[in-house]
């Protein structure tokens, strides 16, 4: 049933049987409302992939103000851009609704992107608009901060 389900999610969707056979390692999740899976500052030690439900993405912009980054529906993955480049979690991210997710440990995700080209490739796509995203938004929040703060005189 579980091959099913994953076939359905675009990433593996070119996989054949014996392929998705490799990913029965991973372990599967469900979330209610509001928890949160992957947490800013946290070691990366696992990718998952949202099966079914919706979640958001969040960053700290400092000590107590949170910015939304993205939402995400089902058939997205997650986690992939600190595991590549061997950092920690750079946001947080809570469920939005009642969501199914697919959890693989690290050395798993290593395993799958050396072993399978069209997998790779989608991931490091996906990477490179995600990063592109994050500095978009930290870059907005620097200029809104500097005008804040720019434009106060005192006298």
């Amino acid at each position: 049933m579980l091959n099913n389900t994953l076939r359905q999610v675009p990433l593996f969707a070119q996989l054949k049987d014996d392929e998705l056979r490799c990913l029965e390692q991973g372990e599967e999740l469900w979330l209610s409302p509001g928890e949160e899976f992957i947490t800013e500052g946290q070691p990366a030690e696992n990718f998952y992939v949202l099966l079914e439900g919706r979640v958001r993405v969040t960053k700290k912009m400092s000590a107590n103000k949170e910015t939304f980054i993205a939402s995400h529906d089902s058939g997205t993955f997650l986690g992939e851009v600190p595991i590549l480049l061997g950092i920690s979690y750079e946001v947080t991210i809570r469920t939005l609704e009642q969501s199914h997710l697919f959890k693989i440990k690290k050395e798993t995700f290593w395993q799958m992107i050396s072993t399978y080209p069209s997998i790779t490739q989608e991931i490091l796509r996906t990477m490179a608009q995600r990063v592109q995203l994050v500095q978009t938004v930290s870059q907005q929040q620097a200029k809104l901060i500097s005008l804040k703060f720019g434009s106060w005189t005192c006298s």
